[in-house]
Order: structure tokens, then C-alpha cells, then sequence
């Protein structure tokens, strides 16, 4: 590393208020009026800029997790794993969340509109390969922006250009690789286990019906028979109901006929 990156990076992590007084010293000490010039054109960094470079340079385990959700998910999207993607996704946020504990701890005092400039630069390098370099640079000038669609302008977003110079956490990327493959295995076995406790429940629930099923048909046999019988007695009711009518008939028409002949007996002699 050159002499003007061990400078850069020594004054992007003095506190913001510092900045100036430390730069224009670091130009009167600068061993020629070139490197003096270059110094004094280190631009003060912004709020949220100032304090993406103190996250990155205060704790390594959050860079590492930063890389590897933004390796994740560039692996993720390659491959079109869509439980993968959803894995970082979700990973993703609990980066954005460590990063605002790990403020309130370096910059108490960080306003509600500098925690949104941060949030969408650790967005944008978690999207973008050569924003990811530009914060983990940690001399970073502004605060960076992602669309999702088009690269991260990087312009003036850093004092001196990273952009192709992204420093890799040793066996990142594998590791990123192993852990799509594990959520992969791990997704896939839990749906095998879910299948499985359906195949039982239907199992079980298939079974339950059969019997069902058998009781019935047995129920309709019991029933038909029953049906048949009924039927059967039914028509003999109703033939015994017709041969009592007509014998009921019959019996009218004698009773009519006796009480006629009766009456004729009963009549005085000589009576018409």
C-alpha cells in the first residue's frame, strides 16, 4: 500500500469534527508539494459515509458478514435459488439491524436521516461488487445508492478509486457456496419431512375412510334387504287393503239388500 492510501486511511478513521485539522497537518507534513496537493484534496466525508467507515474499520466480524450476504447473494441469483436468494434476503436485514446496534455504540448521536444514508449504502454494497470495495475501503467520501438495476455511481464516492480492488475474507466465497448448498439440502430434506408426515396423515386419514366405506356398504346391503322386505310387505298391505274394500263393498251391498227385504216383511198385510 502506497504512502497516500496509509494516509487516506488514517484520516477517514479520525471522527468527523477532526477531519480537517488532521488532513491540512498531514499536508504540512507531506515530504513533497505533490503528495501535499493530493492530501489537501481528501474530501471531508459526509455524516453517513464517516460512519459506514467507522463500522467497517471498528468490527471485522460485521465486514465478513457483509461480504458473505453480498457473496450469497450474487451466488443465489446466479443460480436462481429462490430459497437461497430468501435465505440472504432475510440475512440481509440482520445485517442492516447489527449495523445499527454497532452505530449506537460508535456515534450515539447519529440523526434518524444519516442511519437511512447508511442503511442504503450497506444496500447498494450488498448489490453492487464495486460498492462493496468502496465500503470496505473504509475511506469512503458519500453515501452510495442502488436502483437494483443499474452499477453504483462511485464517482467521488471515495477518496482514492477501489473499484476492481475488493479485498475477499479468505475462503468467503466457498464458504457462501457451502452454506446455498446447506440451506439448499436443508430446505429440500424439510420438505421430504413435511411429505412424509402428509403421506402418513393421508395414510391414516385413507385408512380411517376405508372402514368408513366398508360399514356403509354393509349398512346399504342391511338397508336393501330391509328395503326389499318392506316393499314386499308393502304390497300385501295393499293387495289385503283392496280385497277388504271389494268384500267391504259386497258386505254394503247385502246389508242394503237385507235391509230392504226387511223392510218389505215389515209392512202390514194389504199395505201397498
Amino acid at each position: 500500500m502506497g504512502r497516500l492510501e496509509d494516509i487516506a486511511r488514517s484520516l477517514y478513521a479520525v471522527p468527523l469534527a477532526q477531519f480537517t485539522a488532521e488532513r491540512n497537518a498531514a499536508a504540512r507534513d507531506a515530504p513533497s508539494a505533490d503528495d501535499a496537493r493530493a492530501i489537501r484534496a481528501f474530501r471531508k466525508p459526509s455524516a453517513a459515509a464517516s460512519a459506514v467507515n467507522a463500522l467497517v474499520r471498528s468490527d471485522p466480524g460485521f465486514v465478513a458478514s457483509l461480504v458473505e450476504v453480498a457473496t450469497g447473494l450474487q451466488l443465489a441469483q446466479a443460480s436462481i435459488d429462490r430459497d437461497a436468494i430468501r435465505e440472504f434476503s432475510r440475512r440481509r436485514q440482520q445485517v442492516l439491524a447489527d449495523a445499527k446496534l454497532l452505530l449506537a455504540d460508535l456515534t450515539p448521536t447519529v440523526s434518524g436521516s444519516t442511519l437511512r444514508e447508511v442503511e442504503e449504502t450497506l444496500q447498494a454494497a450488498m448489490i453492487d461488487e464495486d460498492a462493496l470495495a468502496a465500503v470496505q475501503s473504509g475511506y469512503l467520501v458519500r453515501a452510495l445508492e442502488s436502483t437494483g438495476l443499474d452499477p453504483v455511481q462511485l464517482g467521488d464516492a471515495v477518496a482514492i478509486p477501489v473499484v476492481g480492488e475488493r479485498r475477499e475474507v479468505p475462503d468467503l466465497r466457498a464458504g457462501a457456496a457451502r452454506r446455498i448448498r446447506e440451506d439448499r439440502e436443508a430446505a429440500t430434506l424439510a420438505r421430504a419431512e413435511r411429505a412424509l408426515e402428509a403421506l402418513k396423515a393421508a395414510a391414516t386419514e385413507l385408512e380411517a375412510e376405508s372402514v368408513r366405506l366398508r360399514d356403509l356398504e354393509a349398512e346399504r346391503g342391511r338397508l336393501s334387504e330391509q328395503l326389499d322386505a318392506t316393499e314386499k310387505a308393502l304390497a300385501d298391505a295393499r293387495s289385503r287393503v283392496r280385497d277388504l274394500d271389494h268384500r267391504h263393498r259386497d258386505l254394503e251391498r247385502e246389508a242394503a239388500s237385507a235391509h230392504k227385504a226387511l223392510a218389505s216383511l215389515s209392512r202390514a198385510p194389504g199395505e201397498p
